[in-house]
């Protein structure tokens, strides 16, 4: 019993300590009414694209600014890992647009494609192995041939499965490629190579394994969303938004899952927030109600406590705790917009990448 009660002082004083370290070289914003705290985390004059939050670092792709991290345990200084190339233009699609870190090994997807590159010596995907020392191209199989001087060797979005990190997708527009090897080597498993993209994303299905999401806007600004399973080795479904009423100006924007249900699936858009309750093979709209009504680009859940979501659009991010029926705002930042949230369930905190640096908040859960 003894024993008991000093590892419960010593957690205690550590998470005393680890309060004390958030605090130290944040700047404070603001305390909502519910106990929610937001912070300025730094970054500040750079657009923060991608975020991902591996513990004890804080990933953070800036498109043509590079690769960032930082260590928000102990609040260390901000580390800056490579792959800037200002030459390519302040953009938000440009240089280093997303990533995947398994036990330090990263992956970037990456677009070079402006005029003044040249298409031969594009990269689509880059490596780190070694905890921050060197770079290396990872995506042999992916340019099979560049002949044409418009083409260039662009990947949107990668990722590796989480229960199985030897599979990997990378996706460009309608070319989809696939890796057995975690993403050192690809082959093109659907579609074809071509010269206009636009936005595209993917997400594994963190609670049914095998199954991966693809969604975003095609070159002709039309919406999409489909998904694989069996680690890609079959098409669970194409979902036919036509026939759900989508406009051809629609955009998927991220795609999110219930913790409790793997059949409840989340989908953020340029029109709200749209819902699954089967596994994605019939959807609705207007269940989860926004107050402002605008877009949403960035959602996720909460691993540890199903039915509660985290989602921004604009410049705000809203928290609802009974899967959509009740949604609170959490805060409204100083930022013209925000690209993406990642949620560590663990110290109870969302970290929020916009425009203007990256945003910490504190005590979301309900």
């Amino acid at each position: 019993m003894r024993g008991c009660i000093f590892r419960g002082a010593q957690f205690i004083a550590l998470l005393t300590l680890f309060t004390m370290g958030i605090s130290q070289g944040c700047k404070d914003l603001s305390t909502a009414s519910d106990g929610s705290q937001t912070r300025l985390l730094g970054l500040e004059q750079k657009s923060c694209v991608r975020l991902q939050f591996e513990d004890p670092y804080l990933y953070v792709c800036t498109a043509a600014q590079g690769v960032w991290r930082r260590n928000i345990n102990d609040m260390s200084e901000w580390e800056y890992l490579g792959l800037a190339d200002t030459t390519l233009g302040n953009y938000s699609n440009v240089g280093a647009i997303d990533l995947d870190v398994k036990s330090g090994d990263i992956l970037i997807a990456y677009n070079s494609a402006v005029r003044q590159a040249d298409p031969r010596n594009s990269v689509g995907i880059w490596r780190m192995t070694n905890q921050g020392k060197n770079w290396i191209r990872s995506d042999s199989g992916i340019p099979q041939s560049i002949s044409d001087p418009f083409e260039y060797n662009v990947i949107n979005s990668v990722h590796r499965a989480p229960q199985n990190p030897a599979v990997a997708f990378a996706v460009c527009g309608i070319a989809v490629y696939y890796s057995s090897n975690s993403g050192f080597n690809w082959q093109l498993v659907s579609g074809r190579r071509g010269l206009l993209v636009n936005q595209d994303h993917l997400r594994w299905h963190p609670y049914r394994p095998g199954e991966v999401w693809f969604f975003g806007e095609t070159s002709t600004f039309a919406p999409y969303l489909y998904a694989y399973k069996d680690y890609g080795m079959s098409v669970k479904i194409q979902v036919d938004l036509n026939a759900l009423g989508w406009p051809s100006d629609g955009k998927m924007e991220d795609v999110a899952f219930d913790s409790g249900d793997p059949n409840v699936i989340y989908v953020a858009s340029n029109r709200g927030i749209m819902v699954s309750r089967d596994g994605g093979y019939t959807w609705h709209m207007g269940q989860v109600t926004i107050p402002d009504g605008g877009s949403v680009v960035a959602i996720r859940e909460n691993e540890r406590k199903p039915g509660t979501l985290f989602f921004g659009g604009g410049n705000r991010v809203y928290r609802t705790f009974d899967g959509g029926m009740t949604v609170n705002l959490l805060s409204e930042l100083p930022v013209d917009w925000i690209s993406t949230i990642c949620h560590d369930a663990r110290f109870d905190r969302l970290f929020v990448g916009t425009d203007k640096g990256v945003f910490v908040i504190n005590s979301v859960d309900p």
